[in-house]
């Protein structure tokens, strides 16, 4: 699914389904989007060793998702801590934010 909506965009598109702490990271990435493991320090430890090396656009799935409310606190304490990132938007339950 992820990777049809990506196609749609004509964006290159790279989607690596495992787990994160075992992805290299190489970026810089134009995007990311976060979806894995929904507990607060797990959103958090992602944020922290992947959005740095981000050049555009952040994108969590599952925020404001009242299921896992974890999402949302993981992204305040880390978005808090980072002004160079700007909250965009929630699209259904699709957190966006623009590094500025």
């Amino acid at each position: 699914l992820w990777n049809q909506m990506a196609e749609r965009t004509g964006a290159e598109c790279h989607l690596f389904p495992m787990n994160s702490c075992n992805f290299p990271v190489y970026g810089p990435f134009a995007a990311i989007l976060i979806d894995g493991d929904h507990s607060e320090d797990h959103v958090y430890q992602d944020c922290e060793r992947f959005l740095p090396h981000v050049t555009g656009y952040a994108f969590l799935h599952d925020y404001q998702r009242e299921s896992n409310p974890e999402i949302e606190v993981a992204a305040a304490r880390y978005f808090s801590r980072h002004p160079e990132w700007s909250y965009v938007e929630t699209v259904c339950t699709l957190g966006i934010w623009r590094k500025r």
